[in-house]
């Protein structure tokens, strides 16, 4: 039997590293204002005499853009976001911390990322499931997911917090979560007539 938890349990505390971790936040490092080029040209005027004509300097700022290297976006830095009582949203760095997993009691991983190969990962946790999905894949609403929530199911009946991962944490990983939440409210309401 599938129970619904009220997300409204978390201590403000928790909401606020939740929001947090959810934001897609630049890292802490401010970029400076971009830089302008001014270009000084003379225009010419009329006064009001027809044979004189008064030249004021015009300026024209052209765009430069930063030199520096654009910045990485930095997706759950501090560890993964709660979206239930047992299941954790996080980027591809959070299932290789074997702090943030005991912090969080995670021992079951599900890796929606082709291109993320953990060796690491697989020896934290006592259930370790790698979907190799792509951003282009274009089965996951008719097979993957199914496949995918049926990890996090026998997880969860085995009391086991699940951190769901792809390579930011923003795309494949974050789809699941809004699928397996409208899996739980179909269900339950399936449940209750």
């Amino acid at each position: 039997m599938v129970t619904l938890h009220r997300l409204g349990t978390n201590t403000a505390s928790d909401k606020r590293k939740n929001h947090k971790n959810l934001s897609l936040n630049l890292s802490s490092r401010r970029q400076p204002p971009p830089s302008t080029l001014t270009l000084t040209t003379t225009v010419a005027t009329k006064a009001s005499t027809p044979s004189s004509i008064l030249h004021t300097p015009a300026r024209i700022k052209i765009y430069d853009p930063p030199s520096q290297e654009p910045q990485q976006l930095s997706h759950y830095e501090h560890g993964p976001a709660q979206i239930l009582p047992n299941l954790f949203l996080g980027a591809c760095h959070t299932a290789e911390d074997k702090e943030i997993l005991e912090r969080h009691g995670i021992s079951c991983i599900v890796n929606v990322a082709h291109e993320i190969h953990s060796d690491i990962a697989p020896h934290y946790v006592s259930s370790y499931h790698h979907l190799k999905w792509t951003h282009t894949q274009n089965n996951l609403a008719r097979r993957e997911f199914q496949r995918a929530i049926r990890y996090i199911e026998t997880a969860h009946r085995a009391n086991m917090n699940v951190l769901v991962h792809c390579q930011s944490g923003v795309e494949r990983s974050a789809a699941l979560m809004i699928a397996y939440i409208l899996y739980l409210s179909r269900h339950s309401k399936q449940q209750a007539f």
